[in-house]
């Protein structure tokens, strides 16, 4: 089981073209620790939405300063076969604005929370903390 206590940690410019940078990533790295296939576009998606996310609303950061960064990290958490899950946290120093769950513009928070367990969000002043489990498949 290749995957038990595996860390992914990464570095991004709020810019767009940055998200399929994002997407490479994280699935490359799903594969080479052997995270089942079915369970990959979920981690993949969820990836995006919160790199997409710091993108749109990282207020104060969105013109991709120097200072401006996202950071990804993914943590497989070691359980059993049929209990093991992805830590996924998504970081930016941008500013806060408290997001709306269901906008005409984005639904990001909605699938994020959908495909995920659980979806911590804390947005402070410097920076907002995006925090999703997700679960893999039995």
């Amino acid at each position: 089981m290749a995957w038990i206590g595996r860390t992914l940690s990464f570095e991004l410019r709020p810019v767009p073209f940055t998200l399929s940078l994002a997407r490479e990533r994280v699935g490359s790295w799903l594969d080479d620790v052997g995270w089942p296939e079915r369970d990959r576009d979920v981690a993949v998606a969820v990836v995006n939405e919160a790199v997409t996310n710091t993108i749109e609303n990282g207020f104060g950061c969105g013109d991709a300063s120097a200072e401006c960064r996202v950071q990804v990290q993914i943590d497989v958490v070691p359980a059993d076969v049929a209990h093991r899950r992805l830590v996924i946290a998504v970081q930016d120093n941008g500013g806060w604005k408290r997001p709306e769950i269901q906008t005409v513009d984005g639904l990001g928070l909605l699938l994020m929370d959908n495909l995920g367990e659980d979806l911590w969000i804390d947005g402070q002043a410097d920076g907002t903390t995006v925090i999703v489990t997700v679960h893999a498949q039995r």
